[in-house]
């Protein structure tokens, strides 16, 4: 039984024969459980009638690479806000003074 899914990463660089970005998607298969892969968005496996034939697996480790920013990105951005908002509160003359224009 061959199932496959979309990954939330489409930052891949790749576009298939139609000249589109690609679909990244994942196999669960027993042969390839949670192997990724890129084809076309239009692809209609069980027609055939849409899109191209557009097939490669993805290197693995650039979308863990991807995966892995995208879950840290947010997390030390609220670390970074939440820190100046700190700093704001222990120094209010700086919040002041980073108000006024300096010429």
């Amino acid at each position: 039984m061959n199932h496959s899914s979309s990954s939330s990463s489409s930052k891949m660089l790749m576009n298939c024969n139609c000249g589109i970005p690609t679909a990244i998607k994942t196999l669960w298969t027993f042969q390839n459980p949670g192997r990724k892969f890129a084809t076309c968005k239009f692809y209609n496996q069980e027609s055939e009638m849409r899109g191209c034939r557009f097939f490669e697996w993805v290197v693995t480790a650039f979308i863990l690479i991807e995966d892995i920013i995208e879950v840290l990105h947010p997390k030390t951005e609220t670390k970074i806000t939440n820190k100046i908002t700190q700093l704001k509160f222990k120094y209010p003359e700086n919040k002041q003074n980073s108000t006024k224009e300096s010429y």
